[in-house]
């Protein structure tokens, strides 16, 4: 006996599961006894499958941020005889955040990011982002189906917190590329993270003062997990735990990428003071090489520490409002610089997040930037000088890059 192809009706999600309603003709053949609907995430690989004696299911519990793959066949009571399975249905469960959220207006507080906390009301998310006359490129963007929120924050040496506006469960941060306004070299540093936010300051290498001006930084968060933009392409936010320093630690993906994604990594701890940078190698379609990296002159031996990241194949596209583009660079960028253009077309100046892709050189090193405008940015090499006064990295590296912008 065959079985009827089965229609997909709708599809809700709560904030914490999501529910498919699927609803299915009935097959015209006195064997048939009930239907077999099986599920799982991976395409032909059904990891569950229920009995259902009508012609309609809905299917709870499933995973925000994830992929589901269904199929249904027609079987007799004793389950000797079944059809062949359906077509396969492919439904993305959206990750939901509540409708509200309350802003406190703190901007004066010394240890909050002031270009993060600049509202004093409720305001629904309705489209994706805060509904504020005030809001522009630092306001931080919410994504209702897409489980990220991205903003702009103004840092220094200090240790600042930066509350997490949207609802997040166990959040990955991401917080690299510097901006390049004061010339001493230094690294971002996170600490505490937390489904209320997260902790971040400059921190300069080990040789210099500690003391640093205001710089331009991008954070991302996104809820731990696999999750698929609409125009199909996957983003993976994970962790890493190593103590690799001028080393590298092989870390696979969860499931393999069809394009080589790019990789945003941040060290998300401080178990041990020493400035640290988390260095990448060697990414392809299946994981990448991760590792840390102290200062020149350090005997190059560090604790354990939680290196969060970021994969994402490379596209642009518009997500629930977000303009954005991921991409990267040839091998190219040195400390001479590099001027990169945006394939997209901003209105104004982004928000941007930048990563070295390789370690084509052996010098502690760090991302910098200057000059960013909604056609491009400026970006360069920069190394420190513990060990000797020269700071050239003449083997240029490759660059990945996330750029954003509103869409009011």
């Amino acid at each position: 006996m065959a079985c009827s192809f089965l229609f997909l009706l709708g599809l809700t999600a709560s904030s914490h599961a999501g529910t498919v309603d699927l609803e299915w003709d009935a097959v015209d053949d006195e064997r048939v006894d009930h239907y077999e609907v099986s599920y799982g995430m991976t395409s032909g690989d059904y990891s569950t499958s229920i009995v259902v004696n009508g012609t309609s299911v809905s299917l709870g519990g499933l995973k925000s941020g994830f992929t589901y793959y269904i199929a249904a066949r027609a079987c007799n009571e004793s389950k000797t005889v079944c059809s062949d399975y359906s077509n396969e249905i492919a439904t993305h469960i959206p990750y939901s955040i509540p409708t509200s959220i309350v802003y406190t207006n703190n901007a004066d507080s010394s240890d909050s990011a002031s270009s993060v906390t600049t509202y004093g009301a409720s305001s629904s998310l309705t489209s994706g982002y805060v509904a504020s006359s005030e809001a522009d490129r630092s306001s931080p963007a919410v994504l209702p189906t897409l489980p990220l929120e991205t903003g702009e924050l103004e840092i220094d040496s200090d240790w600042q917190w930066v509350q997490i506006q949207g609802f997040f469960v166990d959040p990955v941060v991401v917080v690299k590329g510097l901006g390049g306004y004061e010339s001493d070299p230094a690294v971002v540093r996170i600490k505490d993270v937390s489904p209320d936010g997260f902790s971040v300051r400059v921190q300069e290498w080990d040789y210099l003062d500690d003391v640093h001006g205001v710089e331009s930084v991008t954070y991302l968060v996104m809820e731990r997990g696999r999750h698929q933009l609409p125009s199909g392409e996957w983003i993976e936010a994970g962790s890493v735990d190593t103590k690799a320093t001028n080393a590298f630690q092989y870390h696979a993906f969860s499931s393999v990428f069809s394009d080589t994604p790019v990789v945003f990594a941040s060290v998300v701890t401080v178990n041990e003071y020493d400035t640290v940078n988390a260095r990448l190698r060697n990414i392809d379609t299946r994981g990448f090489f991760v590792g840390m990296r102290e200062q020149e002159s350090s005997q190059q031996t560090h604790v354990t520490e939680r290196i969060d990241y970021i994969a994402w194949e490379p596209s642009e596209g518009v997500v629930d409002g977000l303009k954005y583009a991921v991409g990267r660079t040839e091998s190219a960028v040195t400390h001479m610089g590099y001027t990169l253009p945006f394939s997209a077309a901003f209105e104004r100046a982004p928000l941007f997040i930048a990563d070295m892709q390789t370690t084509a050189g052996s010098d502690a090193a760090s991302l910098r930037w200057t000059g960013l405008e909604p056609e491009g940015v400026d970006i360069w090499v920069q190394e420190e000088q513990s060990r000797d006064a020269e700071m050239r990295h003449n083997n240029a590296e490759s660059i990945g890059y996330f750029v954003a912008e509103a869409q009011y």
